[in-house]
């Protein structure tokens, strides 16, 4: 908020129709408090916390001020416009202010100057995220700024990539790129996997809408069964009822070695030597 202040040495009368002899307040706005004091008094009046300065040649002077930081105007037109940026008064015809930073404006038709987080951009310049880029009609991927209609340029979760010339096919996994023509390469969750390790993707049944769980793997070498198993050591999944759950068509799924354990629909139990059984304990 601007307090404006105005401080007058030349003579007035004690009383002009205020609660305090010498002081004579104009009507209270929104936006200003304007006070006149007389320099005969003894006291100064402090209005918000500011004394007027007291001056001996006759002239108005009048500040305004953002906390503790004023600036002094010989009359009310040079005050036109007058704001606070922060803690500092300041023209917003001359200046523009950025998130408390003050920045003078620039001459010309281009320079219609907004803000860009703590910097100004003209009409001609597009924003990002904070920073600014020139060009018009751009669109944003983080802070880059791209040609929303160019092919060598394509935005993965606010990572800006070059495509390179050998990409015939361009995708996005994630927040990653890769060559989805060849069938060299495929997406699982948001991961880029090599189908020279892996050649499926391995989606948890728990959490199907969370692609973080899926996961790349080998159908040979691993099992999927609510993630990836090594299947040394587990050969088949069984579904469990969740007894949380009072839905029984909910499952979970347990990897298990079939030729030490069996399954039923309470859970995984090991096989008795003796009998070849499972055991019912």
């Amino acid at each position: 908020m601007v307090i404006f202040l105005i401080t007058i040495s030349a003579s007035l009368p004690t009383h002009m129709g205020s609660d305090q002899p010498g002081l004579m307040k104009l009507p209270d706005s929104d936006y200003m408090n304007v006070s006149y004091h007389a320099p005969s008094l003894l006291h100064y009046q402090m209005l918000d916390g500011h004394l007027p300065d007291r001056t001996d040649d006759g002239l108005v002077k009048l500040k305004a001020c953002c906390n503790e930081n004023c600036l002094t105007f010989e009359n009310l037109i040079n005050m036109v416009g007058i704001e606070c940026c922060g803690d500092r008064p300041a023209s917003i015809i001359k200046n523009i202010c950025c998130k408390g930073e003050l920045h003078d404006r620039r001459n010309g038709y281009r320079y219609f100057d907004r803000c860009c987080g703590t910097k100004p951009y003209a009409a001609d310049q597009t924003c990002c995220s904070g920073k600014v880029h020139d060009g018009v009609g751009l669109a944003c991927c983080g802070e880059s700024a791209y040609d929303l209609h160019s092919r060598k340029k394509i935005c993965c979760e606010q990572q800006l990539y070059t495509v390179p010339d050998n990409f015939v096919t361009t995708a996005c996994c994630g927040n990653m790129l890769y060559n989805a023509w060849d069938g060299s390469e495929f997406c699982c969750g948001s991961k880029v996997y090599s189908r020279e390790k892996s050649n499926a993707c391995c989606v948890s049944e728990l959490y199907e809408e969370e692609r973080q769980y899926a996961k790349g793997y080998n159908t040979e070498k691993e099992l999927c069964c609510n993630g990836v198993h090594d299947k040394k050591l587990f050969d088949t999944c069984c579904y469990v009822s969740d007894p949380s759950n009072s839905n029984w068509k909910a499952l979970i799924p347990i990897p298990y070695n079939s030729r030490t354990h069996c399954c039923d629909f309470t859970g995984v139990k090991p096989i008795d030597p003796s009998t070849g059984k499972c055991d019912s304990s």
